[in-house]
């Protein structure tokens, strides 16, 4: 059951987490990735496949005033 930000998305299965960023329109220079526990470096998003039991989290940084 692979879960991303704490929700159960399937159809991420098989696809790299640069696909992923892709689909969900995920502006790259604002995002830290964690995969499984570990953050990801961003060299690593084209390389990096998503497995059934996989945990992603996607964490955005916004900046105020």
């Amino acid at each position: 059951m692979l879960k991303i930000n704490g929700s159960v998305e399937n159809q991420y299965v098989g696809k790299t987490i640069a696909q992923l960023l892709n689909d969900k329109n995920a502006a790259l220079e604002n995002i830290v990735v964690e995969h499984n526990g570990k953050i990801l470096q961003r060299e690593c998003f084209v390389d990096t496949f998503i497995h059934n039991d996989d945990q992603i989290e996607i964490i955005s940084f916004v900046g105020g005033g």
